[in-house]
């Protein structure tokens, strides 16, 4: 009703004032456009943090992974998400982003993955490789024992 009522005045004043409908018109239009472009980046961000409302992909201080960092969620906000990595950095990252893009929830996962490439010098005994290697395969085991849907490779 506002609006309408706005553009009522609009045109009625600028005809009192006279101006013609059709300056009014695209004046009207063009101004409409303008504030549709430039409010885009805010609806699209205001429309990303209802996705992540309503899908509930993570909450704060879940441990998560996306954009090529990984961290806690320390907020979400109308127009982004601020995730506090390892090194104790922020990061904001727009929800318009967060709602478009793959996110990884690592606190939801049963198991966490490590991976670890050993290496070692040339000149290093077998003797030496072949009790780390039985040491190591001792480990596994246990492991097995204690996680049952324990693998490894």
């Amino acid at each position: 009703m506002g609006v309408a009522g706005a553009l009522i005045a609009v045109f009625e004043g600028g005809r009192y004032l006279g101006v013609p409908l059709t300056t009014l018109v695209a004046g009207v239009s063009v101004s409409g456009l303008t504030v549709a472009l430039a409010a885009q980046d805010t609806l699209r961000n205001l429309f990303g943090s209802l996705m992540i409302l309503l899908d509930r992909p993570f909450q704060m201080g879940d441990l998560i992974r996306i954009k090529g960092h990984q961290g806690t969620v320390e907020s979400v906000g109308l127009r982004s998400t601020r995730i506090r990595d390892a090194s104790g950095h922020v990061v904001s990252i727009s929800n318009e982003e967060v709602a478009r893009l793959d996110s990884e929830n690592v606190s939801r996962q049963s198991h966490l993955r490590r991976q670890e490439v050993l290496r070692l010098r040339a000149d290093t005994p077998t003797e030496k490789i072949r009790t780390f290697v039985d040491r190591l395969r001792g480990i596994l085991e246990n492991m097995k024992a204690l996680i049952p849907s324990f693998r490894h490779r």
